[in-house]
């Protein structure tokens, strides 16, 4: 099983979250492995000491589509994020995301496509539902759709709306 985590504003996104809840997560499986990216490996060696054998640092990640097809998992344990398109588009390549309560995208997250856990949630919690989710299969996990007309019309209520309010 391989847990990925992407984000230049790591600290924001969780990353020390995550390294404890991939400790955790490594009592169980020993095995699993944990792939980063966005930001420099120097920026955060000091949180993941003890565990580089298990983690592959890919800084500046250009080839989403190459950092996307080594996961199984993405972990997005945010305790501030507006949306956080990482995990919609894990969701649109039938990955499985495990994110905060704190992660907009957060409402898009169905059963099929994993799980939103509140930040007061043990580590425990967190590497219990990273586990269920890792020795899920790629075919159990429905794939996102979310097409450009349905965003659009999406906007066209939330300025309809703005209008109303601006002739109160």
């Amino acid at each position: 099983p391989t847990l990925g985590f992407l984000g230049r504003e790591w600290q924001r996104k969780g990353l020390r979250r995550l390294v404890q809840i991939f400790r955790e997560l490594q009592s169980r499986m020993p095995e699993a492995r944990l792939v980063l990216g966005g930001m420099p490996q120097d920026a955060v060696s000091s949180l993941v000491l003890g565990l580089e054998q298990n983690i592959d640092f890919l800084g500046e990640v250009r080839d989403k589509e190459g950092f996307y097809s080594r996961i199984n998992l993405l972990v997005h344990p945010a305790s501030l994020e507006a949306f956080g398109m990482v995990v919609t588009e894990a969701m649109a390549r039938g990955i499985p995301v495990l994110v905060s309560d704190q992660t907009g995208a957060a409402s898009e997250v169905g059963a099929m496509q994993g799980q939103v856990l509140s930040l007061a949630s043990s580590n425990k919690d967190w590497a219990a539902a990273a586990q269920r989710l890792c020795v899920s299969t790629l075919s159990d996990t429905e794939i996102y759709r979310r097409s450009w007309g349905q965003v659009a019309a999406e906007y066209v209520q939330v300025y309809q709306q703005a209008l109303k309010e601006k002739g109160k």
